[in-house]
């Protein structure tokens, strides 16, 4: 119950912060709560168990025995017609972030 209260905290942090800037928009409002939410529920990762993305390249949480490495571990991995390109090892997913821009960077 603790990690509602949480959530529940960070949405209205959000939210008095917007109506102080007076910088509330619905639709923004929805998408920040959405965020706050995510990041709570294993903070974006999804299990392969769960389901599988769409055919592209994800951030992917890897079992410890690939490369001979000992720990789980993150990197980049594609999946086409439901088989990533190392099958077997890939145990959660989550979508890429958007690149970094500098503030005033119309992305040059």
């Amino acid at each position: 119950m603790r990690e509602l209260e949480k959530i529940l905290e960070e949405i209205e942090k959000a939210r008095n912060c917007a109506s102080i800037n007076g910088d509330f928009n619905v639709a923004a409002a929805h998408e920040e709560d959405m965020n706050i939410i995510h990041k709570h529920m294993n903070d974006g990762w999804i299990s392969v168990e769960e389901r599988l993305p769409e055919d592209g390249t994800y951030l992917c949480t890897f079992k410890g025995e690939l490369c001979g490495i000992e720990e789980p571990f993150t990197g980049m991995c594609g999946i086409e017609n439901g088989v990533w390109d190392e099958p077997g090892y890939v145990t959660a997913w989550r979508p890429l972030p958007e690149p970094y821009r500098p503030e005033g960077s119309d992305g040059e």
